[in-house]
């Protein structure tokens, strides 16, 4: 994926998991800054990385050694706010999930700066079902649905959950709710959509032409 492109965000993103799970945290800080970087660069924030190789006839070298601490110094990924930096690390997680590898998921989650959030909470869900954890994945929902309690999925999770648990009970009271919700919002949306434009019976009808009627060119 790199051998591509080294500044593929996800591929740069996982690469940072692997080294902070093998120990090598500089290594993981180089991959999840080029990510950063790439989706600053997405955004607009940061101008389109120049290509163009230099001309080092015209220009000056100067063999100077300059020493950096990086720890107090704000690199250019740093740069990246809060909500971005979410929904990069979002994007990643859902992406795995869709491929059912929960387990990193689980390691993209804790780069996630917002943890009270209806999207962290639901996802967190979602990979706490697939880990059997089904008690700790209630727990999330419910959490869930006092901040959201109108969350369709959230509701339909909270059934899956419980039925995997045994608890038939909870788990119809869940899917009720999903169906109720999502009933209520294929009447509201129906009822939001403009009716066709009726024909005016009332418009004055054309003259009718008698057959054989022909009409005079001059």
């Amino acid at each position: 994926m790199l051998d591509d492109d080294w500044t593929h965000e996800f591929g740069n993103l996982l690469f940072s998991f692997l080294y902070k799970l093998t120990g090598w945290p500089e290594m993981a800080r180089k991959h999840e800054a080029i990510a950063k970087v790439q989706r600053m660069r997405s955004l607009g924030s940061l101008a389109p990385k120049n290509n163009l190789p230099k001309n080092f006839r015209t220009q000056a070298i100067e063999l100077k050694v300059e020493i950096i601490n990086y720890q107090h110094v704000k690199t250019q990924d740093q740069s990246l706010n809060s909500k971005e930096n979410d929904n990069l690390f979002m994007d990643l997680v859902n992406f795995l999930l869709g491929k059912s590898v929960f387990n990193v998921a689980d390691i993209g989650l804790e780069s996630i700066v917002d943890k009270n959030s209806v999207r962290y909470l639901y996802a967190q869900s979602k990979i706490r079902v697939l880990q059997n954890r089904y008690a700790d994945a209630t727990k999330l929902l419910d959490q869930l649905l006092k901040i959201s309690p109108q969350d369709m999925d959230g509701w339909t999770l909270r059934g899956h959950a419980f039925y995997l648990m045994g608890n038939l009970f909870d788990s119809e009271e869940s899917y009720i709710n999903a169906l109720r919700i999502r009933s209520e919002k294929t009447k509201a949306a129906a009822s939001q959509v403009s009716p066709r434009s009726s024909t005016n019976l009332n418009a004055p009808k054309g003259k009718a032409v008698r057959k054989g009627q022909a009409s005079e060119v001059k």
